[in-house]
């Protein structure tokens, strides 16, 4: 038997709280949530991988520039730049670069009289070869390349 407290004692007007069905109120959202995940922008690349034969000319554009300057990737512009845009932007890529080493060129001809032009004649080779070989690896493998330096004169 259990004893419950009487009138007198203490705790007797005390009555347990059984309210476990309680609904529990609605609270405002959290306004320091933060917003959902947004991944970086990420710049548009050409819509399939490229063909063999694309690479192959995009490639070839560079490796000219070496042999010819800037009339091998002229060439290959104006043959195949119309029916392929990965063609048509390494030729311009190589095309601008030839043209800027050509500049470079005729500025170390003329700063030549007054010694200087020399460095230019002993950079500029070494600069051409260096870039071109690293932006027809590049194409080769279907991905796009800047030069570093070189004027945007061809669009």
């Amino acid at each position: 038997m259990t004893q419950t407290p009487s009138n007198g004692e203490p705790g007797a007007d005390q009555t347990p709280d059984f309210n476990l069905g309680d609904p529990v109120a609605p609270q405002a959202p959290d306004s320091s949530v933060p917003p959902p995940y947004t991944p970086p922008y990420i710049p548009p690349t050409y819509s399939a991988a490229p063909a063999a034969g694309d690479t192959t000319f995009a490639s070839m554009a560079h490796w000219l520039g070496i042999l010819i300057g800037f009339i091998g990737p002229l060439i290959i512009w104006l043959t195949k730049g119309e029916q392929d845009k990965f063609v048509k932007d390494h030729a311009v890529e190589a095309l601008n670069f030839q043209i800027t080493l050509a500049i470079g060129y005729l500025a170390s001809f003329i700063l030549s009289f007054v010694v200087i032009g020399i460095v230019g004649y002993i950079a500029l080779p070494i600069l051409n070869i260096i870039f071109s070989i690293i932006a027809a690896m590049a194409a080769n493998k279907g991905e796009t390349y800047k030069y570093p330096f070189a004027l945007r004169l061809v669009k």
